[in-house]
């Protein structure tokens, strides 16, 4: 299996501790060897920490995402057919305020 591609997520910077993670996980890993080689090995570790990190602190955002997305297309076909009742519309309005 190849390496995943790294995402920065921009909801890590609503995290207060985001820069201090960031900041300590960058410092604790000395890597010896030329500059490149360093440096690469530095990002590596960083990606795993924040991989971890994300999971921890947010959860699985992708899976989360579909399921909101999924629920807001269910409710606007329905509203589209039937409209939608007190409690589904503040269900919907929670999704995607005005």
């Amino acid at each position: 299996m190849g390496s995943q591609t790294f995402r920065y997520i921009d909801a890590w910077h609503t995290d207060r501790g985001f820069s201090d993670f960031v900041k300590k996980s960058w410092d604790k890993h000395n890597v010896e060897g030329n500059e490149i080689w360093s440096l690469k090995e530095k990002l590596k570790s960083l990606k795993q920490e924040l991989r971890m990190w994300n999971k921890d602190t947010f959860g699985y955002v992708s899976s989360t995402k579909e399921t909101i997305m999924l629920t807001i297309s269910e409710l606007d076909k329905k509203d589209e057919e039937l409209g939608l009742d007190e409690e589904e519309r503040i269900k919907r309005n929670i999704f995607l305020p005005n």
